[in-house]
Parts: C-alpha cells; structure tokens; sequence
C-alpha cells in the first residue's frame, strides 16, 4: 500500500501525516462517479479532483486540534480558574493594580467568561465522538455538497430500504455500498480510511447528526479561521 505525506502547519510546529495515497480511486472516485453531478465536478479533471480532495484533508488536520481545544471539560476550565485567580491576587499583594489595571480588568472579565463555559459545560453530556471527528465530517459533507451540487441531507442507510436493528448489532463496521448509497460511502470510507476512524452505520447515523447540528461547537468561527489562515501566511513569507 502506497503513503502520501501530508504536512501539517501548526503555529511554529511542522508536523507530516501519512495517509494511503492508493485508495482514491475506491472511496472517492468510486462513490462521486456513482452520482449525477450539477456541481463543480464538471470544472475538474479526476486528477485535480484527487489534488483538490488532499486539500481537503490538509484542512481537516490542520484544524482538527481547534476544534479539540473548544471543548474543555469542566475541571480543566476550573484549572484556569483557579490561574486567572491567582494572577489577579498576586496583582493585589504586590500594589500593581494601578500599574496594570487593564490586565486586572482583562482578567476579571475573564473570569466572568470562565465562569459561564463552567456552568455550560456541566449541563451537556459529553459526545464519545471526538470534536475533531465531527468537524471532519461536517467538512467532507460540504466538499461533496459541494463537488456533486447535492441539497439533500446524506444519510447513514439506502434512501427506499429498511434495515433490520439486528443488522447493526455485528461487532465488525457493516460497509455501507457505493452503488446503494454513494454520499454516506464516501463519508464512511473516508473516516475509516484517512482518519482510523471506522464506523457502523448506526454510528455514522450519530455522526451525520451531530455533523448537521448547527448546535455542536464543531465549526471554526470564521474569525478564527481568517486569523489562523493570516498566522500561517505571514510565517510561510518569513
């Protein structure tokens, strides 16, 4: 099986990926011919498709650990608490709070901030799916959105087929089949084999949820993203 190296920016950090650099044909050529396409698939050759899909996975790795960082668990916002506290009593102990009353107001604010994450985190039960795997599949059903010019939702089963619950119970991935349904083999095979991330259907029904909830803190604010896309052109010129 043949490796493609993937490089990954992150800040000052360089970091390379392997990923297979012999299955697009299977997981994404495979299903994207399957279907009729209206969108910018037309514009492409199946070579700069490939190019343009190992963009896509550079994003993903890129900004996966982001979308790990947005969700700290309670103890560790605690933690911060706790620092941010700390700082602001030693400001007190050492008369500073003259000299530096921006940072003392910066981080009473701050608190007020740390404070309300804490209270909203208690109140929502943890995902068992990573963030970052969330937001990889909320980014790949965009790209094939986009590619194919789709408007409906993907689905984890065969659009016009009912499945069995016992069919989900088997403790190997049950592969969905490009020929049934294109758009959910696509979004499993690309989990499964670029990210080590195999998933059952019934797992990928979760997925796709949690993917089209406009309510999980999956998507990078577009702040964030423009101000990383800045960082990261600025040390690329230095």
């Amino acid at each position: 099986m043949g490796q493609k190296v993937i490089t990954v920016r992150r800040g000052n950090a360089l970091g390379m990926i392997m990923v297979p650099d012999d299955k697009f044909k299977e997981i994404v050529r495979g299903p994207l011919s399957l279907v009729k396409h209206n969108g910018l698939t037309v514009k492409h050759t199946w070579k700069t498709l490939e190019e343009e899909f190992y963009h896509q996975l550079t994003q993903c790795f890129t900004y996966g650990h982001l979308a790990k960082s947005k969700v700290a668990k309670p103890k560790e916002l605690k933690e911060l608490k706790a620092n941010l506290e700390l700082v602001s009593r030693q400001i007190f102990e050492m008369n500073l709070d003259i000299e530096l009353e921006q940072l003392d107001t910066t981080i009473e604010d701050g608190l007020n901030i740390v404070d309300g994450l804490i209270k909203k985190r208690v109140k929502v039960a943890p995902s068992k799916y990573p963030a970052n795997i969330v937001m990889t599949t909320k980014h790949m059903i965009k790209w094939w959105n986009k590619i194919t010019g789709n408007r409906k939702k993907i689905t984890y089963y065969t659009p016009g087929l009912k499945y069995q619950q016992e069919e989900y119970k088997a403790k190997k991935p049950d592969k969905i089949k490009p020929k049934d349904n294109p758009a959910g083999a696509f979004i499993q095979g690309v989990l499964t084999t670029y990210f080590r991330c195999p998933v059952s259907q019934m797992q990928l029904k979760r997925l796709l949820a949690l993917a089209y909830d406009h309510k999980t803190e999956v998507d990078l604010p577009h702040k964030m993203r423009v101000q990383r896309l800045l960082a990261l052109a600025k040390e690329s010129e230095s």
